[in-house]
């Protein structure tokens, strides 16, 4: 990695991947020069500002001995929203937008309104485009990587992803709710290049492990080893939604959205992970509650491609819930109450077109992973015989008088592919709607005394 100051920097690598981290100069420009002569993977961050991209930063960058380098920004790290027109020349474009403190992983916000991004250069020269953040929006945006020539074209990527945030084995995590959202969402747009893939994928995890009587994690536990009563309350939350929507019904402007690639992927992913797996002394209870929904809708949209269009809505849950309880005196109870639903949607509405040159398939599948385990046992102890005199034996002793086990579960799962629109298709057709129904991996830590 290559780090220029401020002022006028000339930099060069070598033959392997080289980083070039620019900044500003008083006039919000890079006045450097890079050299790419070694030949190797080169890639420009443009830093030190979080404003707008503009053209002038681009040309202010002078590049010599090759081809067009990748031009990164460094990160936005806070909502970012582009209104001024960029050409990079044939190099590829990557613009993310991240969240800026890591122990918060909060939801941010890539918009593109009215710009045009246009990473095609001279003749054979077409650089790739990548959009991210955790919700993209494009609003009569203009995405294009074309040559001079026509013919060349650059990839283009346009990913909202929020996955990560996840809560394991911290004692914060009892009565926190997870939840993580992403959305692409493209009104009134063009969007032409090589191989295209707009996708939104989303992952809420929300986990509370296998505890013992020395670290109680992620609840709370309330006991009294001199009373009749115990109670361990356990409580996740998790819930993931990912959705693609490009000119659907739903948005306010009806005019068309058009796509021209050479392969067009859109996919909506989505996961959710709620689960518990404590056990208790006295009364446990466990709640547990996942959601995912996954959700493509196009409409108002023409797409023409040369080759596959592979359309995709998939959602997957898992669930895991054991209550367990061991008696102290009194009654032993264990209750496990689990809720999950899991939705996958893919929509074509009859506001849309396709031609397709290959294959045109589209998707919809959820696969649901339950395991609810409920067991209370009155537990034994030791006491002295009382027919011993000298106090010296023991007796073995019911530590409880009454033990109950409850569980429920309640599972919702929607599996729906809809294709209202007009398409021509040279190759085959798939539609499909499926759900599958998983096992959830049961691993248990087994202790043999050695004595």
């Amino acid at each position: 990695t290559l780090d220029a100051g401020a002022g006028q920097d000339s930099l060069k690598g070598g033959s392997g991947t080289n980083t070039y981290v620019l900044y500003t100069n008083a006039a919000g420009l890079y006045d450097d020069t890079i050299d790419i002569s070694a030949g190797g993977h080169d890639i420009v961050v443009l830093g030190g500002q979080e404003g707008q991209l503009t053209q002038a930063q681009i040309d202010s960058v002078a590049v010599v001995g090759g081809a067009a380098p990748e031009l990164w920004n460094k990160p936005y790290t806070r909502d970012h929203t582009q209104t001024e027109d960029v050409a990079t020349h044939g190099a590829s474009l990557t613009i993310t937008v991240k969240d800026k403190e890591a122990s918060l992983k909060q939801t941010v916000n890539l918009t593109i309104d009215g710009a045009t991004l246009d990473a095609g250069g001279a003749v054979g020269e077409a650089g790739k485009i990548t959009l991210s953040a955790s919700n993209v929006t494009l609003t009569n945006a203009t995405i294009t990587s074309v040559a001079a020539d026509g013919i060349t074209r650059g990839d283009i990527e346009i990913t909202a992803d929020d996955s990560g945030r996840d809560w394991y084995n911290y004692v914060q995590a009892f009565g926190r709710s997870q939840i993580n959202s992403a959305k692409v969402t493209i009104i009134d747009s063009e969007i032409k290049g090589g191989d295209v893939e707009i996708k939104a994928q989303s992952s809420a995890i929300h986990l509370l492990p296998v505890k013992d009587t020395a670290s109680f994690v992620g609840d709370v536990f309330l006991q009294d080893l001199t009373s009749s009563l115990a109670l361990d309350v356990s409580y996740v939350y998790a819930r993931s939604t990912a959705t693609v929507d490009i000119g659907s019904a739903n948005l306010t402007d009806d005019l068309k959205t058009e796509i021209d690639a050479e392969t067009l992927k859109v996919y909506a992913d989505s996961g959710a992970n709620g689960s518990a797996t404590p056990w208790g002394i006295g009364l446990d209870l466990v709640v547990s509650q996942a959601h995912s929904e996954a959700r493509l809708t196009i409409g108002e949209a023409a797409i023409t491609s040369e080759g596959n269009v592979e359309l995709r809505a998939t959602g997957e849950v898992e669930m895991n819930i054991e209550a367990e309880a061991t008696g102290v005196k009194g009654v032993v109870g264990a209750i496990g109450i689990g809720v999950m639903t899991n939705k996958a949607v893919a929509q074509v509405e009859d506001t849309a077109s396709f031609r397709v040159g290959g294959d045109l398939a589209m998707f919809a599948q959820a696969e649901d992973n339950t395991r609810m385990v409920v067991a209370a046992s009155t537990g034994s102890s030791e006491e002295k015989d009382p027919a011993d005199p000298a106090g010296k034996k023991m007796r073995a002793t019911t530590a409880g008088s009454a033990a109950l086990g409850i569980g429920v579960l309640s599972e919702s799962t929607v599996v729906n592919a809809y294709f209202d629109g007009t398409a021509v298709v040279d190759g085959d057709v798939t539609i499909s709607a499926e759900q599958f129904q998983g096992k959830v991996p049961v691993e248990r830590l087994l202790l043999i005394p050695s004595s």
